[in-house]
């Protein structure tokens, strides 16, 4: 029901031989399904963008422009020429007259950098990342950073982060949502900007303590009388990611708050008792702040 609904993709589209961890390569269909549940705009700027290499990358990159032609979809994160990197290292979307601008980078990549093309957008690349903030500043009315960061695993955000934020919100970002760490992280406020510093994973397979939980965030944009826009406070929502097994025989996301106290509902009661504990933890160890 979102007017935009936004998710990173952190695997690539490079054909057979499927392949999982550490170098990930995904069904097609995988990517067009998430596309007809809704999804607008897909992030391209993570660390395993180039688990395949180039040619993985550019097949990649492919199958994203023809369910771009089906379905509408866009991307970011992602250039695959020298002349489209300086224009669109930002993705500027309009939506019931708001302009919303989404600038996508990553700390890094799995097997580095490389010469050719399409081109992740580094996190490093600080007059790249300026140059598109201030783009966006001037064509949009909201900028959102979207920075594939952090340390994996911990549920509280690392200093490099915050000063990371401060840099992008000192540029030009309005909101900035991170991934990476595979975990929920704590969420801050920078000169009165929210930092969502990890939202976690959403479809997972991993099993490690946390990392079934993840967070969707919901952005509520206003336009007031007088023209002004402005951000309502971030509405997050708990999710969990159930194996199979767990709750159905399939992988199977909810909104944890809304089954707590549904035990019956799961195949076994390990997988409920595993999401209500993480749960608390979680929610203690960021101090219950959302």
């Amino acid at each position: 029901n979102a007017d935009l609904a936004v998710a990173n993709m952190e695997f690539t589209l490079a054909g057979e031989p499927y392949s999982g961890y550490p170098a990930f390569s995904a069904p097609d269909d995988f990517a067009e399904h998430i596309a007809k549940c809704g999804f607008d705009i897909f992030l391209c700027a993570n660390n395993h963008i180039y688990d395949k290499g180039s040619a993985g990358t550019a097949r990649t990159l492919k199958i994203y422009k023809e369910l771009s032609n089906k379905y509408g979809i866009r991307y970011t994160g992602l250039t695959e020429s020298s002349e489209e990197r300086e224009e669109n290292l930002s993705l500027t979307v309009i939506r019931k007259g708001m302009k919303i601008s989404f600038i996508n980078m990553t700390y890094g990549t799995n097997l580095g950098a490389t010469d050719h093309w399409p081109k992740v957008l580094y996190q490093s690349e600080k007059e790249k990342i300026s140059n598109a903030l201030s783009k966006a500043e001037t064509e949009s009315d909201i900028t959102i950073a979207l920075p594939h960061w952090g340390t994996e695993y911990e549920l509280l955000h690392s200093e490099s982060q915050a000063v990371t934020a401060e840099w992008l919100i000192n540029g030009g970002a309005d909101l900035i949502i991170g991934t990476h760490p595979h975990v929920a992280q704590d969420v801050g406020r920078i000169n009165g900007v929210e930092v969502a510093y990890s939202l976690g994973n959403l479809v997972s397979n991993m099993s490690a303590a946390n990392t079934q939980l993840g967070l969707m965030a919901t952005i509520k944009i206003v336009r007031h009388p007088n023209g002004d826009v402005s951000l309502l406070p971030l509405e997050l929502t708990h999710l969990w990611c159930s194996r199979p097994g767990g709750l159905t025989n399939s992988y199977t996301v909810i909104p944890i708050e809304d089954f707590i106290g549904r035990r019956d509902l799961w195949l076994n009661d390990w997988d409920y008792e595993k999401m209500v504990t993480t749960y608390e933890r979680v929610r203690k160890t960021h101090n219950n702040e959302y």
